[in-house]
């Protein structure tokens, strides 16, 4: 009998790193292999058709997508392969939101309200009270966009644009808003009017210094439907300074008004 000589090439050690991961989007997983050479790392299994991502004994990927990867490391000739390195990785996109864009008329002022993180950065700080606010007060003199930068509770950035179109005059209906009433069932003052709004299609929402939604409406008329210093569930809300954000043909208009007692 022919004796035929047989080669036994030793597998390659399985790489080592981070095996449970979050990231953000465009992050990067950093791990090593102890094997000599110039081992070939791939995220597939081996073919000649493919080529690796990384050579040498160290090597880093970036993960788009959540789920579960296999990374395997083969030695230089290609013939033998690791033991696949499994990393479980949680891809954060943060998620920024700053709102649907907004049409105003001259002279007023808006709230925008941004959500989807912890931190908010509006760019640039042009006519805002505040530009690392969630809800700054724009008074813009001219029509802006915005660029929000949001970082999310595992400190991913995101982000998104926001509009706010200046009107003219002569698109703009003349609302003219008290802003201060007192209910209290006197017969003087007792409801919140607002001047030019009767026989309009508009919209009416009464928010809180938080921000937080208090009272809404549809079709305020001064007459049979207005707000009376109510909640929508019909309690009394406390003598305070409250935003207004009244819609009529898709302009905003916005303020304070405040509430006596």
């Amino acid at each position: 009998t022919l004796g035929i000589p047989i080669t036994v090439l030793a597998a390659s050690p399985p790489p080592t790193g981070t095996s449970n991961y979050t990231s953000c989007s465009f992050d990067t997983v950093f791990m090593n292999v102890a094997l000599g050479g110039t081992p070939a790392w791939y995220d597939q299994p081996y073919s000649t058709s493919i080529t690796p991502f990384a050579n040498g004994t160290n090597a880093q990927y970036q993960f788009f997508n959540s789920g579960t990867h296999l990374i395997y490391v083969y030695n230089e000739s290609g013939t033998c392969r690791s033991l696949p390195f499994i990393i479980t990785v949680t891809v954060d996109e943060g998620t920024a939101d700053a709102g649907p864009d907004i049409e105003i008329c001259s002279g007023n002022s808006t709230l925008l309200n941004a959500t989807g993180g912890s931190s908010y950065l509006w760019m640039p700080s042009t006519f805002l009270s505040d530009d690392k606010s969630s809800n700054p007060t724009c008074t813009p003199d001219s029509s802006i966009s915005y660029l929000l930068k949001v970082i999310s509770q595992s400190a991913c950035p995101g982000y998104d644009t926001l509009k706010v179109t200046v009107l003219n005059s002569n698109d703009c209906i003349d609302v003219k808003p008290v802003n201060a009433f007192s209910p209290n069932n006197d017969g003087v003052n007792d409801y919140w009017f607002i001047g030019g709004i009767e026989n309009s299609e508009n919209e009416v929402s009464i928010f809180n210094r938080w921000g937080g939604l208090v009272w809404n409406t549809k079709n305020y008329d001064n007459s049979s439907n207005t707000f009376v210093g109510k909640d929508s569930n019909g309690e009394l809300l406390t003598a305070n300074t409250y935003f207004y954000l009244i819609s009529i043909n898709n302009i905003k208009y916005t303020g304070w008004i405040e509430i006596v007692r």
